[in-house]
């Protein structure tokens, strides 16, 4: 028999030893230790979600109601442009663009 050959019927046997292998009896107090970790993890979440939960959700609000009182006193409307050189004029300040770069937009 060949070196490959001893591989593969080595392989069988290790394979065939984990389908005969008989069950290991679970540890009785298995359930009330994984029963009593979680019931702990449980009350230091409570612990966030009763203290730290609602202040993050206050801050939360506090902070759009902030910023969309803001946006709406800045006096910053939106713009409806109608025709295309009110949009160039417009770009070509913000951008202070040159009126050769602006050529290349309008296409005259």
């Amino acid at each position: 028999m060949n070196k490959k050959g001893k591989i593969e019927q080595e392989v069988k046997k290790t394979l065939e030893q984990f389908e005969k292998a008989e069950q290991l009896p679970p540890n009785p107090f298995f359930y009330s230790k994984l029963k009593a970790l979680l019931d702990e993890r449980r009350k230091q979440q409570n612990v966030f979600s009763v203290i730290f939960r609602p202040v993050l959700v206050i801050s939360l609000v506090v902070i759009n109601m902030g910023t969309a009182l803001w946006f709406c006193s800045s006096g910053n409307g939106i713009y409806q442009i109608d025709t295309r050189q009110e949009l160039l004029k417009i770009l070509s300040g913000d951008l202070e663009l040159s009126n050769q770069q602006i050529n290349l937009f309008s296409n005259e």
